[in-house]
C-alpha cells in the first residue's frame, strides 16, 4: 500500500489516470465518480450508507490524554475549542 496526499477535490481524477494504482479509499460523490468511469475495470467494496451527512473524527485516548498537554489542545483545535 502506498498512501497519496492529495485534495479532496483530486482523489478521482487522481485514481482514474494513475493506471498503477489499484485500489483507492474515499466517499460519495468521488466514489460515484469512479465507479461510473468506463475506463478502468473497478468494484466498490463498501459503502456505507450515512443518511444526513455527518462527519466523524476518532482519535485515541492515550493521545487526547498526553501527559505534555499536546492532546488537550488538539481537541481544542479539532472541536474549536469546545472541549
Amino acid at each position: 500500500m502506498k498512501l497519496i496526499n492529495t485534495s479532496d477535490s483530486d482523489i478521482a481524477g487522481a485514481f482514474i489516470s494513475d493506471t498503477s494504482q489499484t485500489a483507492v479509499t474515499t466517499w460519495k460523490p468521488l466514489v460515484s465518480q469512479i465507479g461510473e468511469d468506463q475506463g478502468r475495470d473497478v468494484t466498490v467494496q463498501f459503502v456505507a450508507d450515512c443518511r444526513g451527512d455527518r462527519d466523524l473524527l476518532v482519535v485515541r485516548t492515550e493521545v487526547l490524554n498526553r501527559a505534555d498537554g499536546s492532546g488537550e489542545k488538539f481537541a481544542k483545535a479539532a472541536t474549536g475549542g469546545v472541549v
